[in-house]
């Protein structure tokens, strides 16, 4: 008994997860998110972010002779981690099918802060949609290119109760028809390949 026990548990692999709390705001017409990560997290993505962006700014600059450090996408801030953060949240969590190579991102990301608090960092950014509706298909693909099983659960505010909709290796991509109706349940995203983590 104790050897299958302890095969069981050897075979058992561990379940990070994290956690996202966003709403609309209608008066600015974007969606504001707080997205809750383990610090081992947010610290893989910023150096995996980081390594990746001065990559493609060498590999820019050497072929193009120009400096492409400040995007239509990033705002200046005193957070030098923004910038690492919100190129990796451009790639690993979408509200829009993600742009075709060379082209302009549809949704606009700003970073608006961070906080630690009860052993977590809270990241807190917003999203700008290209259109002035609330997004109905997500994408959130994050920190699955880290090798590991993770579970991310977004948290849909405003509503009575809040709808939850969770997001893992098998599902990366989920619709909810309305943000208004208590009753909606997300489900599978269109089969559109163009909603596809990249």
């Amino acid at each position: 008994m104790l050897p299958i026990l302890f095969i069981a548990l050897m075979c058992m692999h561990p379940v990070h997860a994290s956690l996202s709390e966003v709403q609309w705001n209608d008066e600015k017409k974007c969606v504001e998110v707080s997205l809750r990560l383990a610090p081992e997290d947010a610290d893989w993505i910023l150096k995996s972010s980081q390594a990746a962006r001065e990559v493609v700014a060498s590999s820019t600059l050497a072929s193009k002779g120009e400096n492409t450090e400040n995007s239509e996408n990033e705002e200046k801030t005193n957070d030098p981690d923004s910038a690492p953060a919100i190129a990796y949240l451009q790639h690993h969590y979408r509200i829009e099918p993600p742009p075709a190579e060379g082209d302009d991102d549809p949704s606009k990301y700003r970073w608006v802060g961070r906080e630690d608090a009860d052993g977590h960092h809270w990241w807190h950014f917003e999203i700008v949609p290209s259109q002035p509706v609330q997004p109905q298909n997500w994408s959130v693909s994050m920190l699955l290119d880290r090798g590991r099983e993770y579970q991310h659960r977004v948290v849909l505010l405003g509503q009575d109760p809040p709808t939850s909709m969770d997001f893992s290796r098998q599902q990366t991509r989920l619709s909810i028809p309305s943000w208004n109706n208590p009753t909606t349940a997300p489900k599978p995203a269109p089969s559109d390949e163009s909603l596809a983590p990249k």
